[in-house]
């Protein structure tokens, strides 16, 4: 199953979640099940065209719904529609070399009952914009922790990442660690310095 075809650019958002992401799971379903413990729900929300479209992956297999379940996700992924050609474009590189590197990256991090224990204690919102030098305007988007939309008093911050340090990350050149002390952190510094030592204490070393 080739990740490349289901970023082609004829692939809308509404054939990439409920047609190409159960058949691509299924190739790497062994993967997800040594790499998680858990079962995990994911949501991705286009503010632009009202779509939502929840995926549940576990060692059985992806579940998808084209709206919100009933289990929280761990991650909702708030967005526009519009950019999803240019996501595309920009994620085939990227697709292309993480598969290259499918068992290191797998073996890099694994989310365990512990990790998602301290995860689900976050109610955090935050704001990302990737930057590419030959486009407009960046393509922008809010990662919503532990709910369906942004919590009432909610802690927030931002910050604007470069897509060749995110296609330096895929292809094993830079660290994620490298790469997040180079980034310029806006809104509430203590809580994305408290959510990045949470997460540096559940990765091997």
């Amino acid at each position: 199953m080739d990740l490349l075809d289901a970023l082609a650019d004829d692939v809308s958002l509404e054939e990439f979640f409920l047609s190409w992401a159960p058949k691509l799971f299924a190739a790497r379903r062994e993967d997800f099940a040594k790499a998680s413990e858990i079962d995990l729900v994911l949501c991705f929300k286009f503010q632009d065209t009202d779509e939502v479209y929840s995926l549940e992956m576990s060692a059985g297999g992806l579940v998808v719904e084209d709206d919100e379940m009933i289990d929280f996700p761990a991650i909702t992924l708030l967005g526009w529609a519009k950019f999803w050609p240019r996501v595309k474009r920009s994620l085939r590189p990227i697709a292309r070399a993480l598969d290259e590197r499918r068992s290191e990256v797998r073996d890099s991090f694994r989310l365990t009952e512990a990790f998602f224990a301290d995860w689900e204690k976050f109610d955090v919102v935050i704001d990302i914009d990737v930057r590419d030098e030959g486009a407009a305007e960046p393509v922008t988007f809010s990662v919503i922790l532990n709910d369906y939309d942004v919590p009432s008093g909610g802690r927030r911050f931002g910050f604007s990442i470069p897509l060749d340090a995110l296609e330096a990350m895929a292809n094993g050149t830079r660290t994620p660690e490298n790469v997040a002390k180079s980034l310029k952190i806006s809104g509430d510094v203590r809580v994305a310095a408290t959510l990045g030592g949470m997460i540096l204490s559940h990765t091997p070393s």
